[in-house]
């Protein structure tokens, strides 16, 4: 069985990797996003859905937007990656996780001190978003079985 999170982070290429949900369930297909209008575009068509993992999107899509940029200043890079994350908000305005992980993510950069230490820190912070979901959705999924008798058929 081929498994994988809703939405990850491939370290090979530095860019975003997820299921495209809308394809579920009848066909399995990952897709990647290297730039911010590829992952804004998935967050429009709803190849990435579900409070939880736009969540997750928008901490990736910051990380994203610090691995991209070519600045050579902090300045400009925090730049970069405040417009970043007013583009990937636009998108869907009214979704508060992916809202929120954009703010979280952003905000943990405060304590950088170079830029090799944004590109750390937003991803560090991008994962433990993407690792709390996949930890919730476990725990739901232990509670949720706890309401099944053995034998009920799904």
């Amino acid at each position: 069985m081929i498994s994988m999170r809703t939405i990850d982070w491939n370290n090979n290429k530095n860019n975003v990797v997820m299921i495209d949900q809308t394809l579920l369930p009848a066909d399995y297909k990952i897709i990647e996003c290297a730039t911010i209008d590829s992952l804004c575009e998935a967050i429009k068509s709803l190849r990435v859905r579900g409070a939880p993992a736009l969540g997750a999107a928008g901490g990736f899509g910051v990380a994203l937007a610090a691995f991209r940029s070519k600045a050579t200043s902090m300045e400009k890079l925090m730049n970069d990656i405040q417009n970043a994350a007013d583009t990937i908000i636009a998108t869907r305005p009214t979704a508060i996780n992916l809202s929120w992980g954009v703010k979280r993510v952003v905000g943990a950069l405060d304590d950088a001190n170079n830029i090799k230490e944004v590109r750390m820190f937003a991803l560090d912070e991008a994962k433990a978003i993407a690792d709390e979901d996949v930890e919730k959705n476990m725990q739901l999924g232990e509670h949720g079985a706890m309401l099944l008798e053995d034998g009920i058929p799904l």
